[in-house]
């Protein structure tokens, strides 16, 4: 697994197209340090970002494998990031899992209603992070 936080080209972003890629965006760097134990030992490429501006314009790059996405940012939230993801019909069908504190069910729901294909309240299981991951890298990999 390797991990980035940079800035990147199309043509950049063009070459990690072709590899299962999972995007990352907290804004607590712990949570993405434990998200990145996690990906590490899967065969995939690994960015994070802790801003939302930042991360919807990376997303947006890239085109990513799977989003695990903090709802509470800085810049904009996860809320609106979902709404713009889902909106376009280059991102629409990224899956996106919320990863956030927002546990009750009225919460849940919400994030669902909103878009997102699947939450994991904090704080999560490791292990059931991880069966998370592996199983939508697993449906958007080429058979």
């Amino acid at each position: 697994m390797e991990t980035y936080n940079i800035a990147l080209g199309d043509r950049v972003a063009e070459a990690y197209q072709a590899s299962p890629t999972v995007v990352a965006v907290d804004d607590d760097e712990d949570s993405l340090v434990l998200l990145s134990y996690i990906i590490e030992e899967l065969p995939c490429f690994f960015f994070c970002e802790t801003d939302g501006k930042a991360a919807l314009d990376m997303i947006l790059s890239l085109k990513p494998s799977l989003i695990l996405l903090d709802v509470r940012l800085p810049s904009l939230s996860g809320f609106d990031i979902i709404r713009k993801l889902k909106s376009s019909i280059e991102t629409a069908l990224i899956p996106v899992v919320a990863i956030t504190a927002l546990a009750g069910k009225h919460q849940q729901e919400k994030l669902l209603a909103a878009g997102f294909d699947y939450y994991i309240c904090k704080p999560y299981s490791l292990v059931d992070l991880q069966a998370v991951v592996e199983r939508y890298l697993l449906a958007s990999s080429p058979i």
